[in-house]
């Protein structure tokens, strides 16, 4: 089979996103997905809505032992391109600019945000984004 795009329940029934109602306000927002199946390598978990305006100040993927063999996983964070929503590929493209290649699925555990990654990330005033976690990476929870 090949790479594909999965969501969270909030992303795949149109959800509003979690958003900020004024340009200082500072929201949290969470998303969780359990897998109901194995993950395939280069799929991808469209887990929130970024609105328009705003970047994401922090970032915590909170994932379960998903190390059954070789070779080790390692799990990316980023904001994803595209239409919110849309589960074609091609149509995407992801930034591991949150978390990167953090080998926090291979025992389970916590991983944060350097510090660096998100605040630095310039808002796209003209479009959501998507946070997506590459896979493997069930059950996960994103806040930022």
């Amino acid at each position: 089979m090949s790479a594909k795009i999965l969501q969270t329940s909030g992303i795949a029934n149109g959800y509003p996103a979690v958003t900020p109602s004024g340009a200082h306000d500072l929201v949290a927002a969470q998303a969780r997905f359990t897998l109901a199946a194995a993950l395939e390598v280069g799929d991808i978990i469209e887990m929130l809505e970024l609105p328009p305006g705003c970047v994401a100040v922090d970032c915590i993927l909170d994932v379960a032992d998903l190390d059954t063999g070789t070779p080790a996983i390692l799990l990316d964070v980023g904001v994803m391109a595209g239409d919110v929503g849309d589960k074609t590929l091609a149509n995407r493209t992801l930034t591991a600019n949150l978390i990167a290649g953090s080998n926090v699925g291979q025992a389970g555990g916590i991983a944060r945000m350097a510090g660096a990654g998100g605040p630095r990330t310039t808002a796209d005033r003209s479009a959501s984004r998507s946070p997506p976690v590459p896979a493997p990476a069930p059950p996960v929870e994103w806040w930022h």
